[in-house]
C-alpha cells in the first residue's frame, strides 16, 4: 500500500511542533490593536489628503485605500489564527480576539471556526470543504495555463467576486457584544458617509467591499490554483517566495508559507519561516516547495524533484 506523504511528514516532525511558544494574550491584543489603529489612522489621513486636494492626491486615494485592504487581510488573517488556538496561548482570548475580528469584518467567528475545520479535512473536495463549497464556480482546481491564470487575474478587476467573497454575518452566533460591536461599527461608517461621502468610498466601502475580497481571492488562487485535483493533501497547497515589501504588505500575517500550514495548522505565524527552513530537509516536502516563475507554469507533481531548494526569507 502507498504511503501517504503527507502523514509521513506530520509523524516525522510532529514532535519538533509541538513545543512552540505562543504569544501572550496581551501581546496578541496589541498585535490586533495595531492592525485596526493603522486602518483608522489610513482613513484619517485620506480624508485630510482629499479636503487639501494637492497634485498627489489621487496617488495618496489609491494608496491608502489599497493599504487599507491589506490591514483588513491582516485581521482576517487573526481569525484564522484564532480558529487554530494559535494567536495567542490562552484559549478564552483566541475566542475573544476571534470574536472581536470576525465582527470588525462583518462575520462570525464560530461560523468560521466550523467550516475552516472542513477545509482542512476535506481541501478541494468542494461538497465537504465548507470554506470552498460556494467557490466551486471559480474552477481553482484547473491547470494554471495563461489563460487560467489571466480568469483569475481580472475576476477581482470586474467585480465577479464579489457574489462568493463578499459576505456578510450580522446574526447573534457570536453573541449579543459582538453583534453590538458589529452594529456599533456600521453605525460610524454610516456617519462617516454622512459627513464624507467622498472619503467613506474611497477610505471605507471600497476597501471592504471590493479590495479585500479581492485580495481573498488572488490569495486562494495563489495558494491553491491548479493544485486542487492532486491526490496527495501535500501538493495542493504552495508556498510562495515573495520579497520583503510586498510580502509585508499582501501577506501580513507570514502566510506566504501556505505548504507549512496545511501540514501543521496549530504553528503560529511567527514560526512558520523558521520551520519552513527546516521542512526544506525533508525531500518531499523541497520537492513540493515551488516559486510562481510565470502565470504559465505548471504545478509541479512528486515526479518533478528538481524542485528550487533555497529556503525562502
Amino acid at each position: 500500500m502507498k504511503n501517504d506523504p503527507t502523514k509521513e511528514i506530520r509523524k516525522k516532525y510532529a514532535p519538533v511542533f509541538r513545543p512552540l511558544t505562543r504569544k501572550g494574550p496581551v501581546q496578541a491584543g496589541i498585535t490586533l490593536g495595531v492592525y485596526l489603529f493603522l486602518i483608522i489612522i489610513s482613513i484619517v489621513a485620506g480624508a485630510l489628503s482629499l479636503h487639501a486636494s494637492t497634485p498627489l492626491t489621487h496617488i495618496t486615494t489609491v494608496v491608502l485605500s489599497i493599504f487599507i485592504a491589506t490591514r483588513l487581510r491582516g485581521i482576517n488573517n487573526i481569525v484564522h489564527e484564532c480558529s487554530h488556538a494559535s494567536f495567542t496561548h490562552s484559549r478564552r482570548w483566541n475566542a475573544i480576539y476571534g470574536c472581536v475580528a470576525a465582527a470588525i469584518l462583518m462575520k462570525s467567528f464560530r461560523t468560521y471556526r466550523l467550516e475552516h475545520r472542513t477545509h482542512h479535512a476535506h481541501l478541494g473536495q468542494y461538497k465537504q470543504d465548507l470554506d470552498f463549497r460556494n467557490i466551486e464556480d471559480y474552477r481553482l482546481e484547473d491547470q494554471m495555463t495563461t489563460r487560467t491564470f489571466f480568469r483569475h487575474a481580472i475576476t477581482p478587476l470586474l467585480g465577479l467576486h464579489l457574489r462568493r467573497y463578499l459576505q456578510f454575518d450580522l446574526s447573534l452566533n457570536d453573541g449579543f457584544r459582538y453583534a453590538a460591536l458589529k452594529a456599533a461599527i456600521l453605525y460610524a461608517a454610516a456617519f462617516f458617509a454622512f459627513n464624507s461621502l467622498t472619503a467613506a468610498l474611497a477610505f471605507v466601502i471600497i476597501p471592504f467591499v471590493w479590495i479585500h475580497p479581492a485580495l481573498n481571492y488572488w490569495t486562494d488562487c495563489i495558494d491553491h490554483g491548479g493544485l486542487l485535483g492532486n491526490k496527495d493533501e501535500i501538493w495542493r497547497s504552495r508556498n510562495v517566495r515573495v520579497p520583503l515589501l510586498p510580502r509585508l504588505m499582501f501577506f501580513p500575517r507570514n502566510d506566504a508559507y501556505h505548504l507549512v500550514h496545511p501540514l501543521f495548522p496549530g504553528v503560529p505565524v511567527e514560526h512558520l519561516g523558521r520551520f519552513h527552513n527546516l521542512l526544506m530537509q525533508d525531500n518531499v516536502y523541497r520537492a513540493n516547495h515551488r516559486r510562481i516563475k510565470a502565470p504559465f507554469e505548471q504545478a509541479q507533481t512528486p515526479a518533478d524533484r528538481d524542485a528550487d531548494q533555497s529556503p525562502a526569507p
